[in-house]
């Protein structure tokens, strides 16, 4: 029974990403659904996701969240991302809804730094400001929302990899951007338990290549991972862009079953591989949940009916009630899921 979205409620997995049918895109990129508008908000508080690029499934799904939030909740929502994940391509979007008076912006930066000072501008004119899906901008923020706690993520995934890899060999990691804050964070804490963990003695990481969070580019570099590395036993690809195409080419080199490949991926791009031996397990969260979560968040801070701060606690509706951590951020799900043959086709995202 595929998992929809009171099943998914009921497990701790937020809604089932049928609704995130409901998000299309603009010839900008930007996103759109019922909760978008593209003029005069009409006197609803006015919220837009700058996503990291556009036309990437996983923030779509984000978005699908925070749209589903603003119908139920009274704001109009607008997602937008520049076409690649480039380090300053998100500073112009930012000004423009500086300019266009927006009362909320939830962003993943590419890069935090690049990103700062447009955001700084945004603080001062009195808009509200969360990063989504990673720790980030703590200068300007009002908090963070992330789908689980990442220093955990990367505990989970060089696990799953060694137990695929049988905790011996060489290995390689399919990134995606070199500043991506998630990325940055999981890879760090892979070097730290390689270096401490003796269950991983006998595993090498011999190269982080970076795909850029691009199809045709992370296949590229995993081509040459394969190429450069003839005995490469594993590769571990954090990025929902970057496992899939990973996937599609150890299936075109025939090194399906030789070579193991986990990651982070969504089980709609990875049921294919998953059914043909490629993939035997991997791991995510339902993306979705953030959306709603922040959403949210930034209605009640927008209404004045939450006050940012760390220990705050605020009703998330369906996600019961969400508590800000120490360090300012929500942790939407405790857990990621492994996704495998058992369970692969119980869920539609």
């Amino acid at each position: 029974m595929v998992r929809t979205a009171a099943r998914l409620t009921a497990l701790g997995l937020g809604a089932a990403a049928l609704l995130f049918a409901g998000c299309g895109e603009k010839s900008d990129g930007s996103a759109t659904g019922a909760a978008s508008s593209g003029g005069s908000s009409g006197g609803k508080p006015r919220i837009v996701f700058i996503q990291q690029n556009s036309g990437n499934p996983y923030f779509d799904n984000i978005s699908a969240g925070f749209e589903a939030a603003g119908r139920a909740l009274g704001y109009d929502f607008t997602a937008t991302g520049p076409s690649t994940a480039a380090a300053a391509d998100q500073v112009p979007l930012i000004q423009d809804q500086i300019q266009k008076q927006v009362d909320a912006i939830a962003i993943q930066a590419s890069d935090p730094k690049a990103v700062l000072p447009a955001l700084r501008q945004a603080q001062a004119k009195g808009i509200r400001i969360i990063a989504v899906n990673s720790d980030q901008i703590e200068e300007v923020r009002d908090a963070a929302v992330t789908p689980v706690d990442f220093e955990r993520v990367g505990a989970a995934q060089l696990e799953l990899l060694g137990e695929l890899m049988g905790y011996r060999g060489d290995f390689a990691v399919l990134s995606a951007t070199t500043t991506a804050p998630f990325q940055v964070t999981v890879i760090d804490h892979i070097r730290r338990l390689l270096a401490s963990d003796p269950r991983y003695r006998a595993m090498k990481m011999v190269k982080v290549a970076y795909g850029n969070d691009e199809p045709q580019k992370s296949t590229t570099e995993t081509q040459g991972l394969l190429t450069s590395y003839p005995d490469l036993k594993g590769i571990l690809a954090p990025t929902t862009v970057g496992l899939p195409a990973a996937a599609q080419a150890i299936e075109t080199a025939g090194k399906g079953g030789r070579v193991a490949l986990t990651g982070v991926g969504q089980p709609n791009q990875m049921r294919k591989f998953v059914r043909d031996g490629t993939v035997e397990k991997f791991q995510l969260w339902v993306p979705y949940d953030q959306g709603y979560v922040g959403g949210t968040l930034l209605k009640g801070l927008i209404d004045g009916e939450i006050e940012a701060g760390p220990g705050v606690s605020f009703d998330a509706g369906r996600y019961g009630t969400q508590r800000v951590s120490e360090s300012g951020v929500v942790y939407v799900a405790p857990e990621m899921t492994v996704f495998d043959k058992d369970n692969i086709d119980d869920y539609d995202f």
